[in-house]
């Protein structure tokens, strides 16, 4: 993965060495306390769905072929605002269905800007530390968000290191993290 990811991944400094340590600590571990759960943002076209199916593919192959590998698109899968309820309960029990089957399995969650209000909720007992939720273990499983909410942020920090004449690869995790953070939280669209 982590070769995978020097090589096709350009000057996204921080997914490359972070996907790759945190994806091969938590394979190493053979009773994780918690599912590893990634979130992925910034602005369309900088490699963020990319970066996802390469995880999946450093797994299982041929990523999107692999019946343990499950991406969800809010417009294509949960189109209707006024079925979240229904789209809850289905969600809940695909991803229950899906650990069942395998414990290791991938999801991704693209374009979360777009998921209905309540929707994503539902997974909450999913990314715990606990045991067994809804009678499944499924703390091997990998949970991958993708969203371009924050693109503002990881754009103006770009941008202003830049005219502070400083590379990219000068940008820390912890400089984006806490803004990114916050930006999320404070969005009625994540």
């Amino acid at each position: 993965l982590e070769w995978d990811l020097y090589k096709n991944v350009y000057g996204q400094h921080l997914a490359q060495d972070i996907v790759s340590e945190e994806v091969a600590k938590f394979l190493q571990n053979k009773s994780p306390e918690r599912p590893l759960v990634l979130s992925f943002h910034g602005s369309s076209g900088t490699g963020k769905t990319l970066v996802s199916s390469m995880v999946g593919n450093h797994l299982y192959g041929s990523a999107m072929s692999s019946p343990y590998v499950h991406q969800f698109v809010p417009t294509l899968h949960f189109p209707l605002p006024d079925q979240v309820k229904v789209y809850r309960e289905e969600l809940k029990s695909w991803v229950q269905g899906n650990l069942t089957e395998c414990a290791r399995s991938v999801f991704f969650f693209d374009e979360m800007e777009k998921m209905p209000p309540g929707l994503i909720d539902v997974l909450e007992p999913f990314l715990g530390p606990s045991h067994v939720v809804f009678r499944t273990n499924y703390r091997k499983a990998i949970y991958i968000f993708i969203g371009t909410t924050g693109e503002e942020v990881i754009n103006k920090m770009a941008l202003d290191n830049r005219q502070a004449g400083r590379d990219r690869e000068e940008i820390k995790l912890a400089d984006l993290q806490e803004a990114i953070a916050q930006t999320v939280y404070n969005s009625n669209t994540s």
